[in-house]
């Protein structure tokens, strides 16, 4: 079952006190990351279609959940690739899903996918990620919010063995 993934104040896909942030919520799941959307007017482009630009900074942050949920690190990104295989409406349920394809080192390989209820793919992306370090993954992560839902600091820094 998808646990809620923690958030900030001021990130532009997941901030809750951005008043231009997207207010996405994250969850972890068995593959790597996913969350469920609805995208409204303020993320459209062209009338009744989302905006390339939401759609990749949400893969994005999705990607980079995906790689830290299987490395136990956050990450930059250093490369993303997407392809827009149909318009994405808005006003209909969809999913993004991530997960880590790969590792090398301190660079991490993803995929994701934007997806509607029947399975349709429209949105696929590739990304290259960086590890920042597992010092600097602990001192974000206590800065984060953790709704009383969502997998709570020290949970994650047991699964990411920073704590026994």
């Amino acid at each position: 079952m998808p646990r809620k993934l923690p958030h900030s104040h001021t990130c532009f896909v997941c901030g809750e006190s951005n008043p231009r942030g997207l207010n996405v919520r994250f969850y972890a799941d068995e593959q790597g990351a996913c969350v469920p959307l609805v995208l409204r007017e303020e993320q459209m482009g062209y009338p009744g279609i989302a905006h390339g630009g939401a759609l990749m900074s949400i893969l994005d942050e999705l990607m980079g959940w995906a790689a830290t949920m299987q490395t136990g690190e956050f990450s930059v990104s250093a490369e993303i690739n997407t392809r827009f295989l149909k318009p994405v409406p808005l006003h209909t349920p969809l999913t993004a899903r991530a997960q880590m394809t790969q590792r090398r080192g301190r660079v991490w390989y993803t995929h994701g996918e934007i997806v509607d209820e029947k399975s349709t793919v429209y949105v696929r992306a590739t990304g290259k990620y960086v590890s920042i370090g597992k010092e600097r993954t602990v001192e974000i992560l206590k800065l984060m919010i953790h709704d009383p839902d969502a997998l709570s600091p020290e949970e994650l820094l047991r699964r990411f063995h920073y704590m026994e």
